[in-house]
C-alpha cells in the first residue's frame, strides 16, 4: 500500500459521509391491518427490477394473500410497468402513488402503515447495478424491515442479517433467502 507523501495532494481529498437521519421514535407500533402493505420506493428503471416484484405479487393474488403493494417513483419504464400491471389484472393490489417527497414517505413510514419495504433490484445486461440504496436505509431508520437482493452494495448494508436478501430476478418459492 503506498502512502500519499505530498501535502498538498492530502488537501485536495475530502471525505463525503453518506447516511440518513434517524427519526425519533414515539413507540408507535406497526398499525393492526387487515391487508398486508409493502412499498418499493424506486425510480422506474430497469436496474431496480420492478418487473419480479409484479411477478412476486401475481404469485401472492394467485395463492389468496391480502396486500396492497405502493409504488413510490417515476420513470422512464413508467408505461410499460403500468401495463404489465394491468396484464398481471393487478390492478386491485399494487398502486402507483407517483413521485412522493421524502416526508410523504416518511410519514408512511412513520405512523406504521407500512409493514415491509421491498427493493427488486438486477443487475442489467449492461451490468448496471445498485450501490448502497439510501432508500433501504431510510426505512430501517424506521425500524421497517427490508427485503432485497443480492446484488450491487445490498449485502454490504443488510447482508448480517439485518434484512432479507434473495436473488435477483427470481420470483419463485424457490428463490434462495440469505
Amino acid at each position: 500500500m503506498k502512502t500519499i507523501k505530498d501535502a498538498t495532494l492530502i488537501k485536495k481529498l475530502l471525505v463525503i459521509h453518506m447516511g440518513v437521519v434517524i427519526p425519533e421514535r414515539n413507540n408507535t407500533a406497526l398499525k393492526k391491518a387487515e391487508v398486508f402493505k409493502f412499498v418499493c420506493p424506486a425510480d422506474f428503471v430497469l436496474k431496480k427490477g420492478h418487473k419480479y416484484l409484479f411477478e412476486a405479487c401475481r404469485i401472492l393474488s394467485d395463492r389468496g394473500v391480502k396486500y396492497k403493494c405502493l409504488i413510490a417513483g417515476d420513470g422512464p419504464l413508467e408505461d410499460e410497468l403500468r401495463e404489465m400491471v394491468k396484464k398481471l389484472k393487478l390492478n386491485d393490489s399494487i398502486e402507483f402513488l407517483g413521485r412522493l417527497p421524502h416526508e410523504k414517505l416518511f410519514d408512511l413510514y412513520g405512523r406504521g402503515e407500512i409493514q415491509v419495504v421491498v427493493l427488486p433490484s438486477i443487475i442489467t445486461e449492461d451490468a448496471e447495478k445498485e450501490g448502497i440504496p439510501v432508500a433501504l436505509m431510510e426505512a430501517m431508520s424506521y425500524g421497517i424491515p427490508v427485503i432485497s437482493t443480492k446484488t450491487g452494495g445490498i449485502p454490504e448494508l443488510i447482508g448480517d442479517g439485518s434484512g432479507i436478501m434473495i436473488d435477483e430476478k427470481k420470483t419463485r418459492s424457490h428463490s434462495q433467502c440469505y
